[in-house]
């Protein structure tokens, strides 16, 4: 049974930790970054999912998606953008980078994992958002 592989790119260690802990619980195989560039992360690993923080320091999340997406390296790779951001923002940001959706940080364990189960269980032209 293939066990869904999801990147977690997040610059603060407390929430990484608590994605990875949900995450794994779950069943997923989790992959991290604390930064941006994670192209050979995505060309080695082929993760399923990539969930994205938004601010990332030196380079955004949406301008990691926006370089990934125009490159490529993701193709058949579901993103979602992950933040704190009002939930209007995130989405135009999702939008304008051509993210297939996006996860606002609630700190719920229930609100995380069915973000995940929607976005690696939607077809290419649904978008995923709360």
């Amino acid at each position: 049974m293939h066990k869904p592989k999801i990147l977690v790119v997040e610059d603060s260690k407390t929430y990484l930790q608590f994605v990875t802990g949900v995450l794994t619980k779950a069943g997923y195989e989790v992959l991290s970054a604390s930064n941006a560039w994670v192209t050979n992360i995505v060309n080695q690993e082929r993760p399923d999912l990539i969930l994205m923080d938004v601010q990332l320091g030196a380079v955004s999340g949406v301008a990691a998606v926006t370089a990934l997406r125009k490159r490529n390296f993701c193709s058949g790779i579901k993103i979602l953008l992950h933040s704190s951001e009002p939930s209007a923002a995130l989405a135009e940001m999702a939008k304008s980078c051509g993210a297939d959706g996006y996860l606002p940080k609630e700190g719920s364990e229930e609100r995380l994992l069915q973000g995940i189960r929607q976005a690696l269980h939607s077809s290419a032209k649904e978008k995923v958002g709360a």
